[in-house]
């Protein structure tokens, strides 16, 4: 690959990953309005809210106690990509910190084949947030299911960024994306989200060790 096809596909990776934050913030936005609303009309009814420093949050809905994460986690600390490494038999380039307000990420390059990148937003309504956007995705593609580690998560390809898995898990709204200098084919897009799927069990892990 020539000087001028790494400068080129540095910038569509670059935009992408700007394209996904813009869209990511102008979805949170929309949706944390709906929320808010929808909240106020059941407050009366919403169970009691342990205290702040509580260690996990009730899920009254699943029997399920999800984690509760801190704000200030580290994304590319705790970024697993060792499932993309062996599934495209190269090393990860170095990682790269992206911060866009209240969404925390990192983006790992691999040379000429694409980059993976992670989102994170630890708050109260991330499950509204991951609701809204699931919504939003099932209009724009098939969304299919994988092993993840998640509370809930659903894998889906996006026509601009490629394969991405959107991950709720306790107060946390994560996603994994693989964004290739060349769209993706058909073929390899389910051996990619599967592999965003481990990835995101892995980061999920290592965060709760921050």
């Amino acid at each position: 690959m020539t000087e001028g096809s790494h400068a080129r596909a540095g910038t569509r990776r670059a935009l992408g990953v700007a394209a996904a934050v813009i869209l990511v913030l102008v979805a949170v936005a929309i949706l944390m309005t709906r929320g808010g609303e929808r909240d106020a009309g059941s407050k009366s009814e919403a169970p009691a809210r342990p205290a702040a420093g509580a260690e996990a949050t009730a899920s009254p809905s699943s029997g399920v106690t999800p984690w509760r994460y801190s704000s200030t986690l580290r994304p590319c600390d705790a970024f697993a990509v060792t499932a993309l490494e062996e599934l495209f038999g190269t090393t990860a380039d170095p990682r790269r910190h992206v911060t866009e307000g209240p969404i925390k990420g990192c983006v790992v390059g691999f040379g000429s084949s694409g980059a993976a990148n992670l989102m994170i937003e630890v708050n109260d309504h991330a499950d509204v947030q991951f609701r809204g956007l699931r919504m939003v995705a099932e209009e724009e593609a098939p969304l299919r299911q994988v092993a993840s580690g998640c509370q809930e998560s659903y894998g889906y390809v996006d026509s601009l960024l490629g394969p991405r898995l959107a991950c709720l898990d306790g107060n946390v709204y994560l996603t994994v994306g693989w964004t290739a200098d060349a769209l993706p084919t058909g073929g390899d897009d389910q051996a990619i989200i599967e592999a965003l799927g481990e990835m995101a069990h892995e980061t999920l892990i290592n965060l709760r060790r921050t």
